[in-house]
C-alpha cells in the first residue's frame, strides 16, 4: 500500500499490514571503532542517524543512507555493482574491488564496498570528496555535516512538501502503481523469505475508501498468490486467492473507529532539529514518467515509528491484538529513506522511491532475530475509483 506520510490513518494501516504478512571518508573519522554509527547535520537544519562501520581506517556506511545524506542518486547495477550520480558526476563501484569509475576517469578506494545483511556498505568520505561535498567532522559529537542545495524556485523542502500536500487534498481520486521486493534476514544473515509485490491501488477520498489488488510472488518457490483488500472509514477486508472476503483481525476494524481522533493528532515540525523527526532535502531535478519533477529525499527515524506506535497502540482491540502482537510491535525499529518526485506546475506527487528497513527484537534480545528489507517503486496518476463488483464495506 502506498503511505502519505501526512497522514497517521494510513501509516497505521501499512503497519498492520506488515503483521498480517508476518502471520501469513580516506582515512578514519577519530571516535569511530567497530561497529557503530554516525549523524549528519543537513544544511545546518536537520539532523539524521546512519549506521557506520570501520574497515581498513575507513567510515563505511550502506549506499541508501549515503545517497539520502548526499542527495546523489543511486541505482542497483549487474554483478551487484552501484551508481551513484550528483549533477554532472556519477560513480561506478562494485563490493569487493578498490576500483572507483567515474565521469573523469578512475582511481583507488582507501577500502572496497561490501554486502552485510543485504546491504552495500560504501567508504564515506572518499565518495563524498568526488562528489564535490565537503565533509566536517566533530569527534565530540559525533556528528558529520553536510552542505547541499536548500531551495527550489525560492521554496524550502518542507514549503514544497506541504504545496504538495495541499494539491494532493484536493485530488478526489486517483490509482497508484506500484512494485516491491522484500527479502526477511535471519540475524546470522540467512534469507528466511524473499517476495516481489505486483500491485494497483484505487484511491477515493469522499467518502474514503481503498480497493488494493496485490500479486506477490514468492522468490525462493516461485509460489504466486494473489491478496485483495478493501479499507473503508470502518473497516478492512481482506481476500487469498479465490476465497472469500474476510474482515481483517489484528484489531484493524476496532482501530478504524478511532480514524477521527488518529487524525486530528498534529504533527511535529518536521524541520526542528532532532533525530525524532524527518529529514528533507533536496536532488536534482529529474525527468520522472515523463514530467519535470522536483526531486525531495526524506528520512524516517526509529524514533518516528515508535511514537507513532505508541499513539494507536492503546486503540487496538486487546481481544485481536492480544499481548503477543503488542510485544511483537513494541519490539520493532524501522527506518525509512525515500526519494519523492513532485510534478513542477502541478505539485503532484508523480511516483516515488522507497528503501525501509524493520528490525524485530526478541524480548531482553539486543541484537534483531529478524531484519525486514524493502525495496519499492510507486507511481501516481489521475484515474476515477475502482472496485471489483460485489466487494464488501461498499
Amino acid at each position: 500500500m502506498s503511505i502519505c506520510k501526512n497522514d497517521p490513518v494510513r501509516f497505521i494501516l501499512a503497519s498492520v499490514l506488515v503483521l498480517l504478512l508476518l502471520s501469513a571518508m580516506p582515512a578514519a573519522m577519530p571516535g569511530l571503532t567497530g561497529t557503530s554509527g554516525l549523524r549528519f547535520v543537513i544544511n545546518d537544519s536537520s539532523l539524521m542517524a546512519v549506521p557506520a562501520e570501520l574497515q581498513n581506517g575507513c567510515s563505511m556506511v550502506p549506499v541508501q543512507h549515503f545517497s539520502q545524506v548526499t542527495g546523489a542518486a543511486y541505482a542497483q547495477l549487474p554483478s551487484n555493482t552501484v551508481s551513484l550520480t550528483k549533477g554532472n558526476m556519477t560513480l561506478n563501484l562494485t563490493p569487493g574491488s578498490l576500483y572507483l569509475v567515474s565521469t573523469d576517469g578512475s582511481q583507488t578506494m582507501p577500502a572496497s564496498p561490501y554486502i552485510k545483511d543485504g546491504l552495500t556498505y560504501v567508504p564515506l568520505r572518499c565518495l563524498c570528496e568526488k562528489l564535490g561535498i565537503a565533509v566536517q567532522w566533530n569527534a565530540e559529537t559525533r556528528v558529520i555535516s553536510l552542505t547541499s542545495e536548500d531551495s527550489r524556485d525560492g521554496m524550502s523542502a518542507k514549503a514544497l512538501l506541504s504545496k504538495a500536500s495541499a494539491a494532493a487534498a484536493s485530488r478526489t481520486a486517483c490509482k497508484v502503481t506500484s512494485r516491491s521486493h522484500s527479502r526477511i534476514f535471519q540475524s546470522d544473515g540467512a534469507i528466511l523469505s524473499d517476495l516481489t509485490i505486483d500491485a494497483q491501488e484505487w484511491i477515493r477520498q469522499h467518502p474514503y475508501a481503498v480497493y488494493l489488488d496485490q500479486q506477490t510472488r514468492d522468490n525462493q518457490t516461485g509460489l504466486a498468490t494473489r491478496h485483495q483488500f478493501i479499507v473503508t472509514d470502518k473497516h478492512i477486508f481482506s481476500k487469498t486467492g479465490e476465497s472469500s472476503w474476510l474482515a481483517s483481525a489484528s484489531g484493524v476494524n476496532g482501530l478504524m473507529a478511532h480514524r477521527d481522533e488518529i487524525a486530528a493528532k498534529s504533527p511535529e515540525d518536521p524541520a526542528a532539529l532532532s533525530e525524532a523527526r524527518p529529514v528533507c532535502l533536496f536532488g536534482d531535478d529529474a525527468i520522472y514518467e515523463g514530467k519535470p519533477c522536483y526531486v525531495i529525499k526524506q528520512y524516517d527515524s526509529p524514533a518516528v515509528f515508535q511514537q507513532n506506535l505508541q499513539a494507536f497502540l492503546p486503540l487496538l482491540d486487546d481481544t485481536a491484538a492480544g499481548e503477543d502482537a503488542q510485544t511483537l510491535i513494541r519490539g520493532m525499529t524501522f527506518q525509512s529513506f525515500r526519494t519523492i518526485y513532485i510534478e513542477k506546475g502541478t505539485y503532484h506527487q508523480a511516483g516515488s522511491v522507497i528503501f525501509e528497513e524493520i528490525a524485530i527484537h526478541a524480548p531482553s534480545q539486543d541484537t534483531p532475530y529478524a531484519r525486514f528489507h524493502i525495496e519499492s517503486s510507486h507511481h501516481y496518476s489521475d484515474a476515477g475509483f475502482y472496485a471489483p463488483e460485489g466487494v464488501p464495506g461498499l
